[in-house]
């Protein structure tokens, strides 16, 4: 491995240098497949507990080809399933255009919406609907593919939002600076122009990969480069001017990323408030510049409630710098900041010194005191890496290829290992606390009540939490969303049955699967189970 062993470590380094103590770091690490046959620079969890990997079509030279696609002696790579539970992986078929650079998103009933990607993959729209047997071998779930255009115009680095109707805002990209919606809302619907993004554009292009959260009012959050508003989805008219985030810009190519913090209800089952943080991004023209892939990142996050009737950003200062981390909701409510790194940008061979320690930042804790290094990875994983989390707890990392093909040599190999990082509260000594889901309600209806059934432990300080599996790309986790929701009763011995209040409406969770994490103690159940909101 070509990076140094100083540069590997000088994240802890300089953290130690800040705080002035030594400090011992949780997480752990496990390499699950070795070589899993493809650097997906997509990623996302289905609900039948497997993840579809993807990435655009590579050709593997001198590897056997596992689904028997070859073109003059090399092995053709684009999509695999990966399967948890027995750490097998399968390939899957039936995508034929190129979905380099794409976006998606899961609809109300499962079935995964991907989007867009290049040249002759800019229009078209892809499917794919996980099947119970599929994760044993089975080939029934492939992909399916749009045989005509179906989105109105090239969406390349675009981004998705599930909105309360069940159909996808689908916005920006180098194909315009606009969005529309998918499945379209009226036959004769055109996409609509967003100043925002030709604005963000202007300068250092850093108006792609837009950040979108929905709020629990219905209002959508986005943020390209450093300008924020507040969009009515309904009327198709901005709802509202936030202030710019301090700094430098953070969407694509900057390699900042986004979360919206876990919504929470009143006593009366209503949600009201939401705040999104933002994290790391690039120095100014590092995309751009000779000798950019060396300009240090940067180490601010800004955290803002835009629900708020004057809402303003607060900075805080993550231990040290990185761009094209990716932030993933963690079932505690904590948020894991994890891959990139701490030099460069997003872009091939943009980027260096890798950002191998995660970071877990805790929003319940004082100001100053929320960010706690993890134990690091030897897999440096910079630009087109993913993170998920899996029902079990864990955080699957994928993907890295800072190459336009798969090369296998240099400072930054393309990477094909699969990992899972284990947070803290997956140890051992934990185990007291941790309760196993017996049963739950698979639909649930809004503002209704659903079962959940627990055994293993007692329960003490508890609560609830659903989960949306979002869609991994770029720095960026479409559609990631946390909901807590209010227990209303308790009952049983042994295995105790927690009545659950669902989400009152679709502007709080919109229609389809979430994962449902039971949290004792701060230490989440073994595994999660799945509900389905219908409307």
């Amino acid at each position: 491995m070509a990076f140094s062993t100083i540069e590997m470590f000088l994240p802890l380094l300089v953290f130690l240098t800040l705080q002035g103590n030594v400090v011992c770091l949780s997480g752990s690490w496990k390499v699950l497949i070795k070589d899993a046959g493809i650097s997906s620079m997509h990623s996302v969890v289905t609900h039948y507990d497997t993840v579809v990997l993807l990435d655009r079509k590579m050709k593997l030279s001198g590897r056997p080809c596992d689904d028997g696609v070859s073109n003059s002696g090399h092995c053709i790579v684009q999509s695999k399933e990966y399967h948890p539970a027995t750490n097998r992986l399968r390939p899957l078929g039936g995508v034929s255009s190129d979905t380099w650079c794409s976006s998606g998103q899961f609809g109300p009933n499962g079935t995964l919406i991907q989007t867009g990607g290049y040249g002759n993959g800019g229009q078209k729209v892809r499917y794919f609907t996980p099947c119970t047997g599929s994760a044993g071998g089975h080939q029934q779930c492939q992909w399916m593919e749009s045989k005509e255009p179906m989105l109105k115009v090239i969406r390349w680095y675009s981004t998705n939002q599930l909105l309360p109707d069940g159909t996808q805002i689908v916005m920006g990209g180098i194909g315009g600076a606009n969005y529309e919606y998918f499945p379209r809302r009226h036959d004769n619907d055109n996409p609509t122009d967003l100043p925002l993004l030709k604005n963000s554009n202007k300068d250092e292009n850093n108006g792609y990969y837009p950040f979108l959260h929905l709020l629990p009012d219905g209002s959508l959050f986005i943020l390209a480069g450093t300008n924020c508003i507040l969009l009515n989805t309904t009327t198709n008219k901005p709802k509202k001017t936030l202030p710019p985030i301090p700094g430098n810009p953070r969407t694509y190519p900057s390699g900042g990323s986004s979360v919206m913090l876990t919504l929470h209800p009143t006593d009366r089952n209503s949600y009201v408030e939401a705040t999104i943080l933002v994290c790391g991004g690039s120095a100014p023209g590092a995309y751009w510049a000779k000798g950019g892939a060396n300009m240090t990142a940067m180490r601010t996050c800004g955290k803002i409630t835009p629900t708020n009737r004057e809402p303003s950003w607060e900075i805080e200062y993550m231990p040290f710098a990185r761009t094209m981390g990716d932030m993933v909701m963690l079932p505690t409510q904590d948020v894991l900041i994890i891959n990139g790194a701490t030099k460069g940008s997003q872009g091939y061979q943009k980027a260096a010194g890798p950002a191998l320690h995660p970071v877990i930042y805790s929003p319940s804790k004082p100001a100053g005191r929320r960010f706690e290094l993890q134990n690091p990875s030897a897999v440096p994983r910079m630009y087109h890496s993913t993170a998920n989390l899996l029902p079990d707890g864990r955080v699957l990392v994928a993907g890295s290829n800072t190459h336009t093909t798969y090369v296998f040599d240099g400072d930054f190999p393309s990477e094909l290992r699969l990992e899972a990082f284990s947070p803290g509260y997956l140890d051992s000594g934990n185990d007291k606390m941790r309760v196993r889901i017996e049963r739950i309600d698979e639909r649930v209806s809004y503002g209704g009540v659903f079962s959940v059934a627990v055994s293993g432990a007692e329960l003490s300080e508890f609560e609830v939490n659903l989960m949306s599996a979002p869609f991994a790309t770029h720095s960026f986790l479409q559609g990631q969303r946390l909901v807590n929701v209010n227990v209303v009763g308790k009952y049983g011995q042994g295995t105790t049955v927690l009545k659950c209040k669902a989400p009152p409406r679709a502007e709080v969770a919109p229609p389809g699967y979430y994962m449902v994490f039971v949290v004792n103690g701060g230490i989440p159940c073994s595994s999660a189970g799945w509900v389905k909101i219908i409307t």
